[in-house]
């Protein structure tokens, strides 16, 4: 292997019959093989079904029936569309990035609404916060709110203060208020 050549795909292999096995993938113009630890498989490219899989959909999900049991490749597309277009018929790889580019463009328009949902919540917020405010006043009585006041006074009145004239204004606020 030069140092041009990409990298080996990696990729996890799926029978009905087990679990994920880590396998080496290459890609034909026929087939894709897999291999790995007790796996050898040939799957061809001509029945087999695709799809995105795993974590944010990152994963090129490829199933194809190889004598009558369906087996499941999950690669990662990071590497996945250099080794097509070097190895795989053209209407395999148009497959692949037709599948690669409708993720993108749902991505792309996941973010877009999410952009606008946030654009519109801060006015949204904004006149709702004022109006609930303004809602609130207006449902709370004063006789309510001087009872209140009244409570929240006693809690906090000191029994004695120090100076007379201090403690005749503090009445005479509190009457005002009252």
């Amino acid at each position: 292997m030069s140092s041009f050549d990409p990298a080996p795909l990696r990729g996890t292999y799926f029978q009905a019959t087990g679990g994920g096995i880590p396998v080496t993938v290459e890609v034909g113009t026929q087939e894709i093989h897999a291999r790995g630890e007790g796996v050898d498989v040939r799957l061809p490219l001509d029945s087999m079904e695709l799809s995105l899989g795993g974590t944010n959909r990152s994963q090129l999900v490829c199933r194809a029936p190889v004598r009558g049991e369906t087996h499941e490749l999950y690669l990662e597309r990071s590497g996945l569309l250099a080794a097509l277009v070097d190895e795989a018929p053209p209407w395999f790889t148009d497959r692949v990035r037709g599948l690669v580019g409708e993720h993108r463009r749902s991505w792309a328009v996941s973010r877009a609404a999410i952009a606008i949902a946030l654009v519109a919540f801060v006015p949204i917020a904004w006149v709702g916060g004022w109006l609930l405010y303004e809602f609130t006043l207006a449902a709370i009585p004063p006789s309510v709110e001087q009872d209140l006041g009244g409570l929240i006074f006693e809690q906090l009145e000191p029994e004695e203060l120090v100076d007379p004239a201090l403690q005749t204004f503090v009445e005479e606020l509190v009457a005002k208020l009252l």
